[in-house]
């Protein structure tokens, strides 16, 4: 009978650590879910235009100072991202055709991550009277990378991300095992006003990135100081390439 027992008790334990063991498991699992859409092939927003200084500083002189720089974990720890593409409205496309893809963004860190969820422009907009004030933007990088190694930037026709802490509604609480799905749009053109080359076709490899800065501004009396932060530190990013075969223009 005292035999019995023992091994009930066992039992008993072991079921008790296999529980606490699947606890964490099954935590992601309730978080492991789509969270938002969001479509970045609209037509753009209009923009409206914003003092840099304050209009009592008008006709002062004045001083202006521009900081970079880099956001980085407290922890130290770089939090992980996984990037797919769920699909590609070709995979055959011509040099300076436009393609649409959509995107999937999941957390795949232990930790929240906080993203930039507004397509309205005005949220980076300082409100009246302001001293200081801080907004985030975001958006999708598309590199190709050809036969030879050899990559490029896509030109992006996407609408930029905003956020700011002034507007809770413009921020994104994605939980560990959460994601979005975003849509955006590019050319296969290289992304510069003036490139001195054109891109190749034939075989090709396209790989997406997040693209997170921050951005602060601030007065005293005339004098401004503004900043800039880049999460490129801040996240490691896992993303899948995608093949496609870029075919010459007028084929």
């Amino acid at each position: 009978m005292a035999q019995a027992t023992y091994f009930e008790a066992g039992r008993q334990k072991l079921g008790r650590l296999l529980l606490f063991a699947l606890l964490p498991a099954a935590g992601l699992t309730l978080h492991a879910q789509k969270v938002g859409d969001l479509d970045l092939t609209r037509e753009a927003p209009a923009v409206e235009k914003q003092e840099t200084l304050p209009a009592e500083c008008e006709g002062v002189a004045s001083g202006v100072s521009h900081s970079d720089g880099f956001i980085v974990p407290q922890d130290q720890e770089r939090r992980k991202l996984e990037l797919r593409v769920a699909s590609l409205s070709s995979l055959r496309p011509a040099l300076g055709s436009t393609v649409e893809a959509e995107i999937t963004l999941k957390n795949i860190d232990h930790a929240d991550i906080m993203i930039p969820w507004s397509i309205d422009p005005s949220t980076v907009n300082r409100p009246l009277g302001a001293k200081h004030y801080e907004h985030e933007s975001a958006g999708f990088r598309i590199r190709m990378a050809d036969e030879s190694g050899k990559e490029e930037f896509l030109k992006s026709l996407s609408l930029p991300i905003y956020s700011s802490a002034a507007q809770p509604q413009s921020v994104l609480k994605l939980s560990p095992g959460q994601w979005v799905t975003v849509r955006i749009k590019f050319r296969f053109l290289i992304d510069e006003e003036n490139p001195s080359h054109s891109l190749a076709s034939g075989p090709a490899e396209l790989k997406i990135e997040w693209r997170q800065s921050r951005y602060t501004w601030e007065h005293k009396g005339c004098e401004i100081a503004s900043s800039y932060s880049s999460y490129s530190t801040f996240y490691e990013q896992i993303a899948d390439p995608v093949k496609v075969v870029v075919e010459s223009q007028g084929h």
